[in-house]
């Protein structure tokens, strides 16, 4: 028999040898029970053991996820032995450690939460209007309401930021509000920055809406009414003006008077004042000879009676111009 037919012989018999070995784990993969694989080269069955499962395949036993870690029993019988991983840990890429589990990186508006959909450990998500993210033991890392006169950080990803910002100077926040309002008109911010109040009894808000007094002027006075003690506003007398707690009023000095709520100095008059004296009327003067008695054309001669004199002077003797010899 030649060299080339028994080369062509082994050829067959190897391929015989490999097609049977085949079958053979095939019929194994196929016959093989629930939670079982195919066996070292393909022969029998092994049964997946502890928290292992078969693969997608059915070729090899794996951990049911990728929070379980795993080492294998032996070489030639690598069935895994799977160990769960911790809260907050993940095996790594082989399954041969834990590590922990990525934080991630939420938007300034969201926090970082653990009651994720999905199977997620950590997931981003927000509070509902008006709440606030509590981490840590506070509150259990809940979304919870603010407490009056404050409102919700808007950045709540950050474990050193309080999860909630007081109201300043002049605005209120109410239960469940988002932001603080400002105080406007004649109103006010009570202490707790809860509402805004507006003033009475002829007070006017400061400038901070911090607080009501009386303008300027007038001192502050307390009166009991019926609904209790009260305060209002009382204007000081002439020439005097309210101390700088306007709590009484105190005269100018000397030299000063009161202008707008202020002692400013007095100015002499630069004009010197001459002391009105009252004239009586003097009494009607006689008719003196060659004087006019009345004005021209106003009497019964009329004009043609002008300039004649009238009196003891007067007479058929008189020359022109009214001089005598």
């Amino acid at each position: 028999m030649s060299e080339t037919s028994n080369a062509v012989r082994r050829m067959f018999v190897a391929l015989t040898v490999i097609l049977a070995f085949a079958f053979a784990a095939g019929a194994a993969w196929a016959d093989c029970p629930p939670r079982s694989v195919p066996g070292a080269f393909g022969v029998g069955c092994v049964p997946c053991t502890g928290l292992s499962v078969p693969d997608a395949k059915g070729q090899k036993c794996i951990c049911p996820s990728s929070t379980f870690t795993w080492t294998a029993a032996s070489p030639l019988n690598p069935v895994p032995v799977c160990s769960p991983c911790a809260d907050g840990f993940v095996a790594n890429a082989d399954s041969s450690a834990c590590v922990p589990i990525p934080v991630p990186q939420c938007a300034k508006n969201q926090h970082v939460a653990t009651v994720c959909p999905g199977g997620q450990f950590y997931c981003c998500q927000s509070c509902p209007p008006g709440q606030t993210w509590y981490a840590g033991n506070y509150a259990g890392n809940s979304c919870q309401y603010c407490q009056v006169g404050s409102v919700p950080n808007p950045d709540q990803n950050d474990p050193n930021n309080p999860p909630c910002i007081p109201c300043k100077t002049g605005t209120a926040a109410g239960f469940g509000s988002q932001t603080c309002s400002a105080c406007t008109g004649n109103t006010y911010a009570t202490s707790k920055h809860d509402q805004c109040i507006a003033c009475g009894n002829g007070m006017v808000a400061n400038a901070k809406h911090s607080a009501c007094g009386c303008p300027g002027g007038t001192i502050a006075q307390q009166a009991n009414t019926p609904n209790g003690w009260s305060t209002y506003c009382k204007q000081c007398p002439p020439n005097q003006i309210p101390n700088p707690s306007q709590t009484k009023c105190v005269p100018c000095p000397a030299g000063t008077t009161r202008q707008y709520g202020q002692c400013v100095p007095t100015k002499a008059s630069t004009t010197p004042v001459v002391p009105s004296v009252s004239k009586k009327p003097s009494p009607r003067s006689p008719i003196h000879p060659g004087l006019l008695e009345s004005a021209p054309g106003l009497n019964t001669q009329g004009p043609g009676a002008i300039g004649t004199p009238r009196g003891a002077g007067a007479g058929a003797g008189s020359r022109p111009g009214g001089m005598n010899r």
